[in-house]
């Protein structure tokens, strides 16, 4: 009898310790965007030549205005692409930080940013944002 009353006490104390780390680990991977402010128009990007022909920009250059517009990303809820078909692209930062981009006529609708650390072989990754940002953007400042 004790041990049918102790099991779903037990069960529920689990439940609710897994429901709490989910939410910390959440929430800290939403204040990781916070490090976008460590970038800066200047700061450098890179893309494979691939991708630098299917989208038309360079394969290297400076984020430029880019990171001002996605300095202002929203909730995944408040996405609008521009167009119905979606691509992707990995824009690598500053030779640490990755921006994985969704974008649809030339405009980026979602990214998200990840940090990957070379010396200790983990990272980071933030969730989902939302943006209207022309890939134009990059380069002009």
């Amino acid at each position: 009898m004790k041990n049918s009353v102790l099991f779903p006490i037990a069960i529920g104390f689990f439940m609710v310790l897994n429901a709490g780390i989910i939410i910390y680990n959440n929430s800290k991977a939403r204040d990781r965007i916070k490090e976008l402010h460590q970038l800066t128009p200047k700061s450098r990007y890179e893309l494979s030549s691939g991708n630098a022909t299917i989208f038309g920009i360079k394969e290297e250059g400076i984020l430029g205005e880019l990171h001002t517009c996605l300095s202002k990303h929203r909730p995944v809820s408040g996405r609008s692409p521009k167009g119905t078909d979606a691509l992707g692209l990995d824009l690598v930062v500053d030779g640490s930080y990755t921006f994985d981009l969704a974008v649809s006529d030339g405009e980026i609708f979602n990214f998200v940013l990840r940090k990957k650390r070379f010396e200790t072989n983990d990272g980071w990754v933030t969730p989902s944002f939302a943006v209207n940002c022309e890939l134009e953007l990059l380069n002009k400042l």
